[in-house]
């Protein structure tokens, strides 16, 4: 519900045919468009702004247990259909933090999957879900290499580097005495505390953990170098290797980044830890999937040990391996292409479109070591709304990954236009249009535009972030602004000798 500032890198220029946008930061040689994704931050002081109400209804397909909201308080009513009516408890909230909802299935004892349908004229959408079990299966050790990452940028100053801290010292305690490990932190610079990774030893985990303990936020956010830092290397044939990456994300050079994890990734699995109330879920979420890992949000200081006990229950033993869907015909599209791997409380969701819905799906993987399979129909599943242009956002999503591994954004646009304009979507290339039928304003009035302004993310520091120099600015434009006021001095200095 709102975006934090971004840490904005580079120089500023003037790019040609790229209109100035009204935010805090110049354009930069490798932020083309920051002036357009830097809009003005309300200070604190002057209260918050942009309330919002918010009502769902939710309708899972499978029994539910536990409904809750972790940031807001909220109210549910079932419904006698079976789905769930949920609103905010207060009529409006300030937007200064994500909402997130979460729900778990009732408990059993293998996967389910559940389906949805949707009849369309220009063919059949379909949703299908797989839900993880209660597993008291024992976990097989497999010996690991942990690079953690933590972020000691100045937008993480208050409660994020207090939950950072709290999650990387946590996560340090899961360590085993037959895995390696190593500690990196980044802000303006970037530091490793080994100069390879180490053996779990007593020596080396009481360095690691007076190391995290003494970190605090201040500076920009170079994530590029600390990122390159941590895929590099190839870990021992005998360990997984695996990064942990805790940040809140917020910088304008996301594409430079999926650049640099699709390039050097190598047999690593990158997991990103989401840390604030607002991290940049778009640039975490697509780091964990080129990355071949997942997505976990912390979001108050009091979520640190569930959520990285959940973080570590992924890393040690997927529930459902190599899923693939069979039964569909050639004709279909499904996404995401290639089924991913069944997680401990995270579902896998798969979308499709084709001419014909079939009478059934066949799900296989394995389960451990044990093959699993089960048959799905589709004959009677449940009609749904909305599944057509979910769907389409999983495809625009998919042309978009795909122009970013080199597609030319010729082509792409093409597709992108054929979907988002079929569907009615916002895109990069499509946006909706309001027209105001009724104008109030007065002919003899000037029209004035302005920027919005967004509130700051809850437990952020204002001066941590727009003092000089620290995150969420790289100082270009106050900058200017100094050597302008610097050359006007000594103009009038000048002028004032002259007639002196």
């Amino acid at each position: 519900m709102v975006v934090g500032p971004r840490y904005i890198p580079g120089t500023a220029v003037i790019i040609e045919d790229q209109p100035q946008g009204n935010g805090w930061s110049l354009n930069t040689d490798r932020v083309t468009d920051a002036s357009r994704i830097t809009p003005p931050v309300q200070h604190p002081d002057r209260g918050l702004i942009n309330p919002v109400s918010l009502t769902i209804d939710l309708a899972a397909g499978f029994p539910l247990g536990k409904i809750e909201s972790p940031y807001h308080d909220i109210l549910t009513i079932a419904e006698p259909d079976g789905r769930e009516h949920v609103t905010l408890r207060q009529d409006h909230v300030p937007a200064n933090r994500d909402f997130q909802l979460t729900w778990r299935p009732a408990e059993q004892q293998a996967p389910i999957a559940s389906v949805y349908q949707q009849q369309q004229n220009e063919g059949a959408y379909a949703l299908l879900m797989v839900t993880p079990p209660s597993s008291d299966q024992p976990l097989t050790q497999v010996p690991r290499e942990t690079i953690f990452v933590i972020d000691t940028s100045g937008s993480m100053a208050g409660t994020s580097i207090e939950q950072a801290r709290a999650a990387l010292l946590l996560a340090l305690t899961r360590l085993t005495s037959q895995d390696r490990f190593n500690v990196i932190q980044f802000n303006s610079v970037t530091h490793v505390l080994f100069s390879q990774p180490q053996s779990v030893q007593t020596d080396t985990l009481r360095k690691a953990v007076h190391y995290v303990e003494q970190l605090h936020a201040d500076g920009g956010t170079e994530i590029l170098p600390a990122l390159k830092m941590a895929l590099k290397g190839t870990p021992p044939s005998t360990h997984l290797r695996q990064v942990i990456f805790l940040t809140d994300g917020q910088v304008g050079n996301e594409d430079e980044l999926f650049e640099v994890i699709r390039s050097q990734l190598g047999t690593s699995r990158l997991f990103t830890v989401g840390i604030g109330s607002a991290p940049n879920s778009h640039f975490m979420r697509k780091a964990a999937e080129f990355g071949r890992g997942t997505f976990t949000h912390i979001g108050s200081t009091s979520e640190v040990k569930a959520q990285m006990d959940a973080i570590f229950r992924k890393l040690e033993r997927p529930v459902l391996t190599d899923l693939r869907v069979e039964g569909l015909d050639g004709a279909t599209e499904m996404f995401p292409p290639r089924v991913p791997d069944l997680y401990d409380g995270e579902p896998v969701v798969v979308a499709f479109k084709t001419p014909t819905v079939p009478t059934h799906v066949i799900i296989k993987g394995s389960f451990g070591s044990t093959p699993w399979t089960t048959d799905v129909s589709l004959k009677n599943s449940s009609a749904r709304d909305g599944l057509s242009v979910y769907w389409a956002r999983q495809k625009i999503a998919s042309l978009m990954d795909q122009q970013r591994h080199g597609q030319y954004e010729t082509s792409t646009r093409q597709s992108v236009l054929d979907v988002a304009l079929t569907h009615h979507l916002v895109s990069k290339y499509t946006s909706l249009v309001a027209v105001d039928t009724e104008p109030i304003r007065p002919t003899d009035k000037s029209l004035v535009t302005h920027a919005m302004k967004t509130n700051l993310p809850e437990g952020q520091d204002y001066q941590a972030i727009f003092g000089l120099p620290k995150t969420a600015t790289n100082g270009q434009l106050q900058i200017l602004l100094g050597l302008i006021a610097a050359g006007l001095a000594s103009l009038v200095w000048s002028f004032r000798e002259q007639f002196a």
